[in-house]
């Protein structure tokens, strides 16, 4: 269940170190020894994510998004720990996370941005029973703040908290990335970062909870595209933010992204050739002109 922001948070903390605090905003399980390391004066954790570049701000967000709003920001580790001892019983801590700021953000118009990419994961099969191909569409949709952000950092200190969310009311018209004001190197960094932490994502899933069996390469690119009624396949949602630097972090998976409804703007045109793609990739659909992934 990688939806699940806990389980992930779980999932990735037992992969190597080098690989997993590198890898997602600093996360935490809210629970009594979190709140006692909660204090005014911790400017980053232990393990040296994002080490000099934490604030104090804060998100408390729910595990499953099941509740609304999905994300409650807090200016300051005193704040959160309000928040949690005074506004919410402790028996209800369980159902969510906290994570630091990615600070600074990078900004796209002078706002902030998730970028959502779509992966594909095709696994077993007759032909290919020990294999689990994983395919990234190579142009994942942006989604900006409807409200420009202060760009200083001393006014991005003293403005609300709120600000800072990407709540899905709060977004303006989703647009492809290729659509974005970005240098190809950027763009072409981007995609490399996220294939990278799909990759590593799906190999400590299967090692920990193996999809197919435990000797099947996790990350193999070869592609067959007679159909195959016996493989399992699901398209997942990933969503990142990047830091000034450029640097990806995931944020969250999700395994039901919407591809046909909610508020993605006007792209909802890409989704067809983005499926008949995908229908390609599973054999569901046969081309002329041979093999084809499309734009995965």
């Amino acid at each position: 269940h990688v939806d699940d922001k806990l389980r992930l948070h779980l999932l990735l903390s037992a992969a190597p170190a080098t690989v997993s605090k590198t890898m997602t905003p600093p996360t935490f399980e809210v629970n009594q020894a979190f709140l006692a390391s909660l204090t005014d004066h911790d400017p980053h954790p232990q393990d040296g994510t994002m080490e000099g570049r934490a604030t104090g701000r804060w998100f408390l967000k729910h595990r499953m998004d099941a509740k609304r709003p999905r994300v409650h920001p807090y200016a300051t580790s005193a704040d959160l720990r309000e928040q949690l001892l005074t506004q919410m019983k402790e028996s209800s801590w369980k159902y969510y996370i906290a994570q630091r700021e990615i600070h600074p953000p990078m900004l796209l118009r002078g706002r902030k941005f998730v970028l959502r990419a779509h992966v594909l994961a095709v696994a077993g099969g007759t032909r290919e029973p020990h294999t689990l191909r994983l395919y990234l569409h190579s142009n994942p949709l942006v989604s900006e703040h409807e409200l420009p952000l202060p760009f200083t950092n001393d006014v991005v200190a003293a403005c609300d908290p709120s600000a800072l969310v990407l709540q899905s009311g709060s977004r303006s018209p989703a647009y492809l990335l290729s659509e974005a004001t970005l240098t190809p190197a950027l763009r072409a960094s981007i995609l490399d970062q996220m294939s990278i932490t799909t990759a590593h994502v799906f190999q400590e899933l299967q090692h920990q909870h193996p999809l197919v069996p435990e000797h099947a390469h996790a990350a193999d690119t070869e592609l067959s595209l007679s159909s195959d009624k016996d493989a399992m396949y699901q398209l997942y949602g990933l969503d990142f933010m990047l830091d000034g630097d450029g640097k990806a972090f995931l944020l969250e998976i999700n395994r039901s992204p919407r591809i046909a409804t909610g508020p993605m703007g006007n792209v909802h045109g890409c989704y067809t050739e983005f499926l008949m793609d995908a229908m390609q990739i599973l054999g569901v659909i046969q081309v002329q002109n041979g093999e084809s992934r499309g734009e995965f």
